[in-house]
């Protein structure tokens, strides 16, 4: 625009004269088809569109137009000035007699709604009813108002019955109808799939929709809808799969999605068609290669033969130009190493290489990767020793997990290789953003601890704190550190032995075989410090889970020497002995900290009155125990703010148990 129109079309603009500023609003209207123009007006206006905003009470409908018109363009390039200059009198304009302007005035609320959905929702009601609107081109820019708003307020168009309005235009005739109602309705799927589940029947018929954009739309749609209720495209698999050599990359893009969503759940349904979904991972677009690559990464989860023969596709893809795709293809490598590691240990190199990627996802997946690659070749992984080292203090609380499990398995043959990482692991212990992360830095800790227990004896003590972690598998794995340590230094344990008696009850088996494990060995050596965990090894003695059982017969087998006349296992001759242990543990148990152990010893006596018959003095015993425990536990919840209804129930349930034998002896 020369200097000479801009400034005659900003007098005319300021002018207040109507002729004038009639004919300004026309030529702006004119200009602004052209999109380079925009930001030219903006500087008619310099950013203050009142001017816009007074013409909208014009008594000619044409100015009227113009000037929502004008206000429409404008909230694409700056929505903020719209939302905050305009949008009430946007929203009054959405019952506006003119066709054109309820057309205008919802689009224009598309446009805010993409930047802030929580401004436009009061417009949600005057949106809906819009949906009626005899001008097809209104009730779709309602439409797409409603799609943007759906993506934070789903819940205001529910309300407003919205949904089925939506619904009744996916048969429209009008295209864009069709589109925008379907694209609504995936955003309202993501939080309210039920809500929308009526209209998959019609969805699966837009597949096959004329136009690409509603085929694109639909199946997009029904990838949302999948991620919540995968079993309800079994169906329409075949129209899926159907649109996965589209002439338009949407709707290929969208059902490969949907597959995946498919695939999560139910891979056994696309083995055979893992063929036509390969062709995508060459797709001219990204987001078609990418969506190509996670779907065949969720069959390669269950099935990594019929992957397997795409791994050159997959590795080629690993230095793909869209991040999302190079994430995915590194996925679907993973899927195939678990069971032909010697089919993709070429990609090594690129795996590497992906470690300083600039996206998180693909760090992540390429160093979870590279850990079960280094399960069967630690040698050839061990090159990513360093970038594995340097990736324990990533961003992304994936990949710092990942490169400490890639480490780990490295470890196992080269130890002395990840000696330059036990800090940043032991730090990796006090990760609470994941819980993996601080159990596979204790377990890759573990590792260095089997050949160099010198180098994490310093970090006893956070050992022995994590042997407290919510997480079962980090008080596992900190456990088995305190094992490697005790070899050589079992002095250094023993502060850790009443948590590790906690740990023999604990509900995770491998984290109590692990408990049972370290006092044994510490047991070995110093037995009087094991001394007080007779009661508790010997209960371990009838665990489910064989290792924990030969740990306990282990510990027991070191005590015995010390204390022959404590040994004695419960068994069917000794049903008195029993009952008192049953007892004392449950005593024990009474002061215990936390409810994990309480439950277990409810379990314990219900096991006990249910395997043996019971006197009347023993059930008075023990339902006064029961008493004084719901007692103390529930005080103790209340002066923590939460109560465990698990444990309530567990200890009206052994009470009860109690009263029926009681009964029935009676």
């Amino acid at each position: 625009m020369n200097t000479d129109n801009f400034n005659r079309i900003k007098k005319n603009l300021q002018s207040g004269d109507k002729k004038d500023q009639a004919s300004a609003l026309e030529t702006v209207y004119e200009l602004l088809r052209d999109d380079d123009s925009v930001f030219d007006i903006l500087l008619i206006v310099n950013n203050n569109i009142s001017i816009f905003v007074n013409c909208l009470d014009d008594s000619d409908k044409k100015v009227r137009k113009h000037a929502m018109y004008s206000i429409r363009e404008l909230a694409d390039k700056n929505p903020k000035v719209v939302r905050d200059e305009a949008l009430h009198e946007v929203m009054m304009r959405l019952g506006d007699d003119s066709k054109h302007l309820r057309r205008y005035s919802a689009s224009t609320l598309g446009r805010v709604a993409r930047e802030d959905p929580k401004a436009v929702k009061p417009a949600v009601p005057k949106l809906v009813r819009l949906l009626h609107d005899d001008y097809r081109i209104a009730c779709s820019a309602s439409a797409f108002a409603l799609s943007h708003i759906a993506e934070e307020h789903s819940e205001e168009i529910i309300d407003q019955n919205g949904v089925w309005e939506l619904i009744s235009l996916l048969n429209a005739d009008y295209k864009y109808k069709r589109r925008y109602a379907s694209r609504a309705l995936g955003r309202i799927a993501k939080e309210y799939p039920e809500e929308v589940e009526p209209a998959i029947p019609k969805l699966a018929d837009q597949l096959s929709d004329d136009y690409h954009v509603a085929r694109s739309s639909a199946a997009a749609t029904m990838a949302h809808f999948g991620e919540h209720s995968p079993e309800k495209l079994k169906s329409y698999k075949q129209d899926l799969t159907n649109l996965l050599d589209d002439e338009y990359s949407g709707p290929r893009r969208f059902s490969s999605k949907a597959l995946g969503k498919l695939a999560k759940e139910y891979p056994e349904q696309l083995i055979y068609d893992v063929g036509d979904i390969a062709v995508l991972l060459n797709d001219n677009r990204d987001s078609s290669r990418s969506s190509a690559a996670s779907t065949m990464a969720q069959i390669g989860e269950d099935y990594p033969e019929a992957i397997e023969e795409y791994n050159d596709e997959f590795i080629a893809q690993l230095t793909d130009e869209y991040a999302y795709a190079r994430r995915y293809a590194s996925k679907a490598v993973g899927k195939i190493a678990k069971k032909y590691p010697d089919a993709v240990v070429q990609a090594v190199p690129e795996l590497t290489e992906l470690l300083s990627d600039d996206h998180a996802g693909a760090r992540k997946s390429a160093a979870s990767t590279l850990a079960i690659l280094a399960e069967t070749y630690p040698d050839e992984v061990r090159s990513a020793t360093e970038p594995l080292l340097e990736n324990l203090t990533d961003d992304d609380s994936g990949a710092r997990r990942y490169a400490s499990k890639a480490l780990g398995k490295i470890g196992k043959k080269y130890p002395e290789d990840i000696l330059p990482g036990i800090e940043r692991l032991v730090r990796l212990m006090h990760d609470y953003e994941r819980n993996t992360s601080r159990s596979s830095a204790a377990s890759t800790l573990a590792i260095i601890g089997s050949k160099h227990p010198d180098e994490i004896k310093p970090h006893t003590n956070e050992f022995i704190e994590q042997l407290e972690d919510e997480y079962p598998y980090a008080r596992r794995y900190a456990s088995k550190a305190l094992g490697k340590i005790a070899k050589e230094y079992p002095d250094v344990i023993k502060p850790a032995i009443p948590r590790l008696r906690n740990q023999l009850t604990d509900d995770l088996e491998t984290a109590r075989s692990s408990a049972a494990y370290v006092l044994a060995v510490i047991a070995e050596k110093d037995p009087e410090a094991v001394h007080h965990s007779i009661e508790d090894l010997r209960y371990l003695l009838s665990d489910d889970y064989k290792p924990a059982q030969e740990y306990a017969a282990q510990a027991l087998d070191e005590l015995s020497t010390e204390f022959p006349d404590d040994i004695v296992a419960p068994d069917d001759n000794n049903t008195g002995d029993f009952f008192e242990d049953v007892v004392r543990r449950y005593q024990r148990f009474r002061s215990a900290n936390s409810v994990r152990d309480a439950i277990t010893a409810a379990d314990k006596l219900a096991d006990f009155v249910i395997a043996n018959e019971v006197d009347d003095p023993a059930y008075d015993r023990i339902k006064n125990e029961i008493e004084q425990t719901r007692d103390i536990l529930n005080y103790r919840a209340r002066e923590e703010g939460e109560l465990d209804e698990r444990l309530e129930d567990k200890i009206e349930y052994t009470a009860e148990l109690f009263l029926d034998i009681y009964t029935r002896q009676k």
